[in-house]
């Protein structure tokens, strides 16, 4: 009567939704099929929630002092704290390397912009705030992937920032124009 082969093909493809099911099926069993799918609503409530509050986030070092930040889900106003401070982790990534004798200087910073679907007001918050803070660190800030009605918001909360389609597309531009700062820099510097 009862098939497990669902629930074990579930499970290799998503464990959370394969706890959701087992928690919802075993509340149904012990508390009735009304309390049971309101505990199973729930379950799945906290979990969306839970994600969102810590969306997976990556920092990747491209080399030539350019570093990635990979936001692989929605950044919304419950993640927004979160994935500001991976990208502060990121804009201050020469003073954590630096502890560990491995000292680089971070002059761009790339948002992979790719997966965000909507930016909320406290999203374009972040956002300019990031920017501010790359500016008055001196950082580049780039981004991929944004969508061209989120160019557009961004634009008109006062965000300016380059946005490519692709990481390498990306990280040669930041390259280029980083090395062309460090050019500068050291011109400056010698006379």
């Amino acid at each position: 009567m009862i098939n497990f082969y669902i629930p074990v093909e579930m499970w290799k493809v998503r464990k959370l939704g394969t706890v959701s099911w087992v928690v919802t099926f075993t509340c149904v069993l012990l508390l009735g099929i009304e309390w049971g799918i309101v505990v199973g609503i729930l379950f799945d409530l906290l979990l969306v929630v839970a994600k969102n509050l810590r969306p997976d986030t990556h920092v990747h070092d491209m080399g030539g002092g350019v570093v990635l930040v990979e936001v692989t889900s929605g950044w919304n106003y419950l993640s927004v704290n979160y994935v500001k401070e991976k990208v502060e982790e990121a804009l201050y990534w020469e003073r954590k390397k630096f502890f560990f004798s491995q000292s680089i200087t971070v002059n761009a910073i790339i948002l992979d912009m790719s997966k965000f679907g909507e930016l909320d007001i406290t999203a374009l918050e972040s956002l300019k705030g990031i920017q501010d803070d790359c500016r008055s660190e001196k950082v580049l800030l780039f981004s991929i992937g944004l969508s061209d009605e989120l160019c557009e918001d961004s634009q008109s909360f006062g965000i300016v920032i380059p946005n490519f389609g692709a990481t390498d597309d990306a990280v040669r531009a930041a390259k280029r124009e980083v090395g062309l700062a460090i050019a500068i820099r050291e011109r400056i510097h010698q006379h």
